[in-house]
């Protein structure tokens, strides 16, 4: 999952730092971020809480695509 890795690299984080934050063991994010697996519904509301990667990027399947015009990552920009 590109958008996982992409929050890891940019914050610097380790998959097992985010696996132990959220209380999983750090292969089963590795395991995500390779696109081995998806997240449960329930780990993917946790990793959008962690992260602020939208519930819609995580399971897409569960929660629906995102509409074109919506971000799916917060944006670092302030608001205008």
């Amino acid at each position: 999952m590109t958008h996982l890795r992409d929050h890891l690299k940019d914050t610097g984080k380790t998959s097992t730092a985010l696996a132990r934050e959220l209380g999983v063991q750090p292969s089963t994010i590795t395991r995500i971020v390779r696109g081995e697996r998806q997240p449960s519904a329930r780990l993917a509301r946790r990793i959008a809480q962690v992260t602020g990667i939208a519930l819609a990027v995580l399971r897409p399947d569960v929660y629906g695509p995102m509409p074109d015009n919506v971000p799916d990552t917060p944006s670092a920009e302030p608001a205008a």
